[in-house]
């Protein structure tokens, strides 16, 4: 992992600031650890929410007797892959994978093959 090199601010409430503060002091960490690693763990969740769908049992096997069987889509299923397709919130997979991969690294490989 590289150094520390940037920076970042923010603007908090005076209550804010004295909760952030004692949980800190509680935790035994100063304040910019403490929030560091409370952000990092969220964006970890956030990140990792984005690589896991999660299915009852039902719904997993009723999605693979539906993958096991060739249809044609409908035109509905059409006109969501094109909205989708086109959607500019939607990443590829190499913009995926740049935005996970600080997040898998620390993982070991039996979680990331």
């Amino acid at each position: 992992m590289t150094a520390p090199s940037k920076r970042v601010n923010m603007r908090v409430s005076d209550e804010h600031l004295a909760l952030i503060k004692a949980a800190a002091h509680a935790n035994g960490q100063d304040m910019t650890s403490f929030v560091l690693g409370a952000a990092l763990e969220r964006a970890r969740d956030t990140t990792n929410s984005l690589l896991v769908t999660r299915l009852s049992d039902q719904a997993y096997d009723e999605l693979l007797e539906r993958l096991d069987h060739d249809t044609e889509p409908n035109p509905t299923l059409v006109r969501a892959f094109e909205r989708y397709r086109n959607d500019p919130r939607v990443i590829d997979q190499t913009q995926l994978d740049a935005l996970v991969a600080p997040v898998t690294s620390h993982l070991p490989s039996t979680f990331t093959n």
